[in-house]
């Protein structure tokens, strides 16, 4: 079997970062390839693929956007040539599956004889997958697998986790800070704020920012405000730290890339998220998660400060062992 995996990533490419270790020579290529549509039609294009009006069902006439495909099916049609005798396999996340038309699909099935596949970094629920699910519910693709227990359990999906690739970054003889955080308000401030408070009061240093916030004149001395930073940094400041903190907010569903990166790195893990309990790999020494997060406790914070062995990663959520599931299903 060979695969083509269509993460969507030419619009944001941390997709393609994510999925880089299942791009493997002879066995599979990544790419973040999504149809180029003229800049006279993209305010239709915009407008036929709102997230509201495909929420529940898709729109109608999206088949008419297929033909902007083009330079993807070349892609498929040369896979299919350099792999005779070999079944052609796509896997498209559900960020992709807003850019390419169940139609379309269904004829390269036909023509190529292809295997379709469906990974789902989003809920079942949430707007960012519903042209994904929309597509599912027309028989497109011959498996779908979620990140979510809850979904897999209610719809009868694959469940995965396998959709990070460890991210190469220099290691810290010694850190610089006790824990760190930077990620987008959504709901998290409040939450976010007492965890600093806590952690600074009981001496330990923290790194925190808090993007897309609104500026209310009671913010605290020692938190960035709206300064977003690239995932690159990110993680240098995480290689940096004793302890990732990951905080639930709005939009969260299952665990987020916070787990994952402490996990691969060898770091502590502060949530209040508790599917982190459900997740492979779950350590209590390692992942945290305090009843309340708004009363961490001196126990919990004693944890984040001392040096712990934590256990060696060895691979087990590189999203090469998504090829490895649907290989099961040639």
């Amino acid at each position: 079997m060979y695969f083509i995996v269509f993460t969507g990533g030419e619009k944001n490419p941390l997709f393609d970062t994510l999925m880089a270790d299942a791009d493997i020579p002879g066995r599979s290529e990544v790419t973040g390839i999504i149809p180029h549509i003229p800049e006279s039609r993209s305010k239709l294009w915009k407008f036929h693929h709102k997230r509201g009006l495909n929420r529940n069902a898709p729109a109608p006439f999206k088949g008419i956007w297929g033909k902007y495909a083009a330079d993807a099916e070349m892609k498929v049609e040369a896979a299919a040539a350099a792999h005779p005798g070999e079944t052609l396999a796509l896997i498209f996340s559900n960020l992709a599956m807003v850019y390419y038309e169940p139609a379309s699909l269904k004829k390269w099935k036909e023509k190529y004889k292809l295997k379709l596949f469906l990974y789902l970094v989003d809920k079942h629920d949430s707007v960012y997958a519903a042209d994904a699910i929309n597509a599912a519910g027309v028989g497109t693709f011959d498996k779908v697998f979620t990140f979510s227990h809850d979904d897999a359990d209610r719809f009868g999906f694959g469940y995965f986790d396998c959709y990070y690739s460890k991210q190469k970054v220099k290691n810290c003889t010694e850190p610089e800070y006790d824990a760190f955080f930077w990620g987008t308000d959504g709901g998290r401030r409040a939450k976010a704020e007492s965890i600093y408070r806590q952690l600074t009061d009981a001496g330990l240093k923290v790194r925190m920012g808090i993007c897309y916030t609104e500026i209310t004149g009671d913010e605290i001395p020692g938190i960035t405000y709206n300064e977003p930073i690239p995932y690159e940094e990110l993680l240098k400041n995480a290689m940096a730290s004793r302890c990732l903190i990951d905080i639930t907010g709005y939009y969260s569903g299952g665990v987020s890339l916070r787990y994952f990166e402490a996990i691969t790195m060898g770091k502590k893990l502060l949530t209040d998220n508790e599917q982190a309990k459900k997740m492979r790999l779950y350590d209590d020494k390692q992942i945290l998660v305090p009843r309340d997060i708004n009363d961490i406790g001196a126990e919990m914070i004693d944890m984040i400060r001392k040096e712990t062995e934590l256990p060696v990663y060895n691979g087990e959520f590189s999203p090469a062992h998504l090829l490895d599931m649907c290989e099961k299903y040639e």
